[in-house]
């Protein structure tokens, strides 16, 4: 990991990291297929300048990424969102963004130890049972024990989103970092 951050603008990290702090989520989604969950990156903004410099910065760091145009109301301008699916791509870009995540730290910790895991099942994953055909028939690919630990990584997940502030222990005094407990 340490290599990998060095050959990047310690500035652009930073300046990256900020932007999936302030306007991105990173999580755990499920995916079409049952069982199948996926490491999950999306940005979203109305201003195409930040985006296409974000773009820009995952281009240069060999991150691939898709977007889409969404216009939610009438009255709101359309928003873009980016958004990176691809597991060696969102290990790719939370390895190096990663020491300099606050808000979405605790999340990219998990989906950086889930995609680590999903690549290890690459090394020895399993084909598919097929009909005679040749089409897929649906059942899981993964064994009891690794069906068991996607749900581990499901509950760590609602775990984290389930922590709140208590804002009864909160500080409220001025120039002072705030003292928040959770």
């Amino acid at each position: 990991m340490v290599e990998t951050i060095s050959r990047h603008d310690p500035l652009e990290i930073g300046w990256a990291a900020g932007i999936i702090d302030g306007e991105g989520c990173v999580t755990l989604r499920d995916q079409h297929q049952e069982h199948q969950l996926q490491g999950y990156i999306l940005v979203g903004n109305t201003d195409y300048d930040l985006l296409r410099k974000f773009t820009e910065v995952l281009c240069k760091w060999g991150v691939h990424f898709g977007y889409q145009l969404v216009r939610q109301k009438k009255r709101w301008a359309p928003c873009v969102r980016v958004q990176i699916t691809r597991t060696n791509s969102v290990v790719r870009l939370l390895e190096i963004v990663l020491p300099y995540l606050t808000a979405k730290k605790r999340y990219a910790e998990l989906v950086l130890e889930f995609c680590y895991w999903r690549q290890s099942l690459r090394v020895r994953e399993r084909p598919r049972p097929r009909a005679p055909n040749g089409c897929i028939l649906p059942g899981s690919m993964y064994t009891q024990k690794e069906l068991q630990k996607i749900q581990k990584f499901r509950e760590r997940l609602e775990a984290i989103k389930a922590q709140r502030i208590d804002v009864s222990t909160t500080t409220r005094i001025g120039s002072r970092p705030i003292e928040i407990k959770v």
